[in-house]
């Protein structure tokens, strides 16, 4: 089974297991199988999870919820400090979905399905000046990646191999390489398999967000990297007669890592470097920033990315606000001075 087709498995066992979880909530199972054709199982997972802790906050049966109830819950929902308009729309999205299906009367005023989300104002979001501030430094420094880098290569493994371990850093910072050369998604890493990478094209191919398949040009000495992994990959793997799995990236029993290790091996090394949570999305932020500051390209950084939008692409630019303000600030200043 490929990373791809185990990926979606796991996924509809979370599925089945929330539905079972929440017996109680009898719509989720129609719901489940309504959202299910042309949409990924992880979609399916969010809109089933989002629906649900919909109807529980409204305490009422679908059939019973009305406007009022949507709009008390996208009100406290925008509220949250730490919501981004991204979120907002994203619940928008979901819970009109789940209406279309209940074909809920919406109002007393029997407001069709079609115009029910019409009839709603989308809230704006609200952000603190202390998550502003928070999400401004959400990046690593061209400095600090070389920094985190060399930890990386240079981490004490004295221990490990006297235990007996393996040394994970080859593993690891090819994991971190490829976050910060190409910008993929956690998901899509945690998919690869061990032919995802042609080491002869120098191309990884993966299964990103909606199934879409994005290939990526690969620098050689990452190459290099490559081909040392795949050495030790199998030499763990016969250890552990294992040499069936097909993960391009394993764990200490020989398994595909999961995307929780994966959060794991990038939180590893940050604590030596900095004070900042390295996480694979700061990683992808970090990956979109530093390619902004290169090109000042949006659109070529929203098409690696993989985005929908240049809107969207934006919020992964981090400090992008306060470097137009610094440039903005110095023209007009050379103007005034020249008056």
């Amino acid at each position: 089974m490929t990373g791809a087709e185990l990926y979606e498995v796991k996924i509809d066992e979370r599925i089945e297991g929330f539905i079972g979880k929440h017996a109680d909530l009898y719509f989720l199972r129609d719901f489940a199988n309504y959202l299910a054709v042309g949409r990924s199982n992880n979609t399916v997972y969010l809109y089933i999870t989002k629906a649900a802790a919909f109807v529980e906050w409204t305490k009422k049966n679908p059939e019973e919820i009305g406007l009022m109830d949507y709009l008390g819950y996208m009100r406290e929902f925008s509220l949250k400090t730490s919501t981004y308009q991204i979120d907002i729309y994203s619940a928008l999205r979901q819970l009109s979905t789940f209406f279309t299906l209940c074909n809920l009367p919406g109002s007393r005023e029997k407001i069709s399905p079609e115009d029910y989300m019409k009839t709603v104002k989308r809230p704006k979001a609200f952000e603190s000046a202390e998550t502003i501030k928070k999400r401004s430094n959400n990046y690593l420094t061209e400095y600090e990646v070389h920094e985190y880098l060399d930890c990386i290569r240079n981490y004490d493994v004295t221990a490990m191999i006297k235990a007996g371990l393996p040394d994970w850093r080859n593993r690891d910072l090819l994991i971190v390489s490829l976050f910060l050369t190409t910008g993929i998604r956690c998901a899509a890493l945690h998919k690869l398999d061990e032919n995802s990478i042609d080491i002869e094209q120098r191309v990884l191919i993966a299964q990103d967000k909606g199934g879409k398949t994005r290939t990526y040009q690969i620098p050689g000495e990452l190459i290099m990297l490559v081909k040392k992994w795949k050495v030790q990959r199998y030499l763990i793997l016969k250890k552990k007669s294992r040499l069936v799995e097909k993960a391009l990236f394993i764990n200490q029993y020989g398994e595909r890592l999961a995307e929780g290790g994966i959060s794991e091996v990038t939180q590893k090394y940050g604590e030596y470097i900095c004070d900042k949570r390295i996480t694979p999305h700061k990683l992808r932020a970090t990956f979109a920033t530093l390619l902004y500051e290169k090109t000042g390209d949006v659109y070529l950084v929203q098409d690696m990315m993989n985005h929908s939008s240049a809107n969207v692409t934006k919020r992964y630019i981090r400090g992008r606000e306060a470097k137009n303000a610094k440039k903005t600030m110095q023209v007009m200043s050379q103007i005034i001075t020249a008056v």
